[in-house]
């Protein structure tokens, strides 16, 4: 798996064995877009409005976000799930994930991150501390195997087990951020294009 950018500066995460490893990975990596390859749509701070965020086609204003690790765990190495962190306990997921980045998704205009509205919809919010603290609701997530999941800790722990993003593949539609393996989560594939 690979996040892959239109920049220069290219964040590359391979799996290997089941675990992550980074590759010229710095806190705050620019990104041109978070878009869905399997439907070439592409996260938008929907007419600037600094709340909804819907999904809308690539090269579009307003789709310009960060990728930035943050470190809720105070792990070792930083930035990564520990057998007992960020998830519940006893859910498994820690294990699942272990060793895995923790990020949130900054919008590099108006300073917010991408969390989740009461329903599961992308919303914009405080991105709180370096981590994580005083954050909106769904900010943080961890970089998930297989396809390139977006992990939503707040959503897997309502669940108990992984949650993550999905498109809905339609132009203008919201992000969902709460979709689980139970309800039939598509992945994003190659999360960054």
């Amino acid at each position: 798996m690979r996040f892959r950018t239109r920049l220069v500066t290219v964040l590359s995460i391979a799996a290997t064995a089941g675990a992550l490893v980074s590759a010229n990975i710095t806190p705050a990596q620019a990104l041109s877009e978070v878009c869905n390859n399997a439907d070439s749509r592409c996260i938008n701070n929907w007419n600037g409005s600094n709340t909804i965020i819907n999904m809308y086609y690539q090269g579009a204003s307003n789709n310009d976000f960060t990728l930035q690790l943050i470190d809720p765990c105070n792990s070792n190495p930083p930035d990564t799930v520990t057998g007992t962190c960020p998830f519940n306990v006893g859910s498994g997921m820690n294990n699942r994930y272990l060793g895995h980045f923790i990020f949130r998704v900054h919008d590099s205009h108006s300073g917010l991150c991408v969390g989740t509205a009461g329903q599961g919809e992308g919303w914009e919010g405080s991105c709180g501390t370096s981590t994580g603290a005083g954050a909106r609701i769904g900010v943080i997530l961890v970089q998930g195997v297989g396809a390139c999941y977006y992990v939503s800790k707040y959503w897997s722990n309502q669940f108990n087990t992984p949650a993550g993003w999905r498109s809905p593949g339609v132009v203008g539609a919201n992000l969902i951020t709460w979709q689980n393996a139970g309800n039939g989560l598509t992945a994003w594939d190659t999360c960054f294009v």
